[in-house]
């Protein structure tokens, strides 16, 4: 889901996960050691950053919502530095996606880890 708030006269949007608000624990990732290749663990990943990054207009919102993500996938047997390598090559990618933030990516990169 979607929150849109109104700041200023503008309008502010990020996600909303009502899992969130739930008092256990939810699997919303894979697991590093599951039966997938671990390619797709880094791509799930990825995906999700860049759905955070698409539906999120201010940049601590994002940076909030995706170091939770990070967190989670590093639980989950996500190693930091291919994590790293996952996030550059999305971010050279979907470059339009993420210059919304006005920010280098190896800034974003920083603030993420």
């Amino acid at each position: 889901d979607l929150n849109i708030e109104i700041v200023n006269s503008k309008s502010q949007t990020k996600l909303y996960d009502k899992r969130d608000n739930f008092n256990f624990n939810i699997i919303r990732m894979p697991y590093k050691l599951s039966n997938i290749a671990s390619k797709m663990f880094y791509s799930a990943m990825s995906a999700e950053i860049l759905r955070i990054c698409k539906a999120t207009t201010n940049f601590q919102d994002f940076t909030n919502c995706t170091k939770l993500l990070i967190e989670r996938m590093e639980k989950q047997g996500g190693l930091i530095k291919p994590m790293k390598n996952a996030l550059l090559k999305l971010f050279n990618q979907h470059k339009k996606c993420f210059r919304k933030f006005k920010k280098a990516d190896h800034f974003i990169l920083n603030k993420l880890f």
